[in-house]
């Protein structure tokens, strides 16, 4: 027996390595699919969302839902839309439950709309919440310092600026970019929003949805081609950027966020 352990740890170590693997592919796949869909290759990017839904990447299913519902892929329909909904839902992702959720209050369902509704509310997602009259704590958008206002004492003024809003700040628009991104904590966490092949479609984005404030980008060129990362916050924990998240307007929480440490967005620049 004992001469079989080294073999044993060898074929878990297989096993992980190649479940690493397939996550790594997953998570190529999805950002190859952002890509094609910022520059309106939306058959592109449904195949490269495919591959990744085959490693069960739940917001590579949203977004395959999102190009049948609006209809901008070949044999799009209704059917197909909701059916990526639903898969992405059970693999775990909150807002596409939220999302069908929407589309089946529009169409009388609501037995099925509260179902979907109190899914997404149990894995924590605010709107859901609030929908049901649950809702979580006020959430707090960062500032552009290197700290979490939501962890300030309640009677200090605070800035509530929800994603999506217009800017409260009285000075001059700019665009946050890499210095903002390395003089925040390592141990903090951020939000990866969407990546541009060029400058000026990432600005016009922070522009459209009013994030300057907290939103930054940066330029990754370890691709075979450059492209600008969009991120938004820094939190003091991964709870407190899925709060954040949460909150996204719905325009926002369609092209599928997710959660990463900022540490490894600093390291991503450094490299350059």
């Amino acid at each position: 027996m004992n001469m079989l352990k080294p073999y044993i740890r060898v074929i878990l170590l297989l096993i992980l390595m190649t479940l690493c693997c397939s996550k790594a592919l997953a998570s190529n796949d999805y950002s190859l699919g952002m890509a094609a869909y910022m520059n309106s290759d939306f058959e592109a990017a449904k195949n490269h969302w495919l591959k990744a839904s085959e490693s069960k990447d739940a917001k590579a299913m949203f977004n395959l839902g999102l190009l049948h519902e609006r209809r901008r892929i070949a044999g799009a329909t209704p059917e197909r839309a909701d059916r990526w909904f639903r898969l992405s839902g059970e693999s775990g992702y909150a807002p596409a439950d939220y999302h069908l959720a929407q589309l089946y209050k529009k169409q009388g369902r609501e037995a099925e709309a509260k179902q979907l509704l109190a899914r997404a509310a149990r894995s924590g997602f605010i709107l859901a919440r609030e929908e049901l009259g649950t809702a979580a704590p006020d959430v707090v958008a960062t500032s552009n310092q290197p700290q979490d206002l939501s962890s300030r004492p309640a009677n200090q003024d605070r800035t509530a600026l929800s994603v999506g809003s217009p800017s409260q700040s009285s000075g001059s628009i700019g665009y946050l970019r890499e210095s903002w991104i390395q003089s925040q904590a390592p141990s903090f966490w951020t939000i990866q929003m969407l990546a541009f092949s060029d400058e000026s479609k990432v600005r016009n984005f922070i522009d459209e949805h009013r994030l300057h404030e907290n939103a930054a980008y940066y330029r990754d060129a370890s691709g075979v081609n450059p492209v600008f990362k969009l991120i938004y916050g820094a939190y003091s924990s991964k709870e407190r950027a899925d709060t954040a998240r949460q909150a996204f307007s719905q325009a926002l929480r369609e092209h599928g966020p997710w959660l990463r440490p900022i540490q490894s967005v600093q390291d991503a620049i450094k490299q350059q």
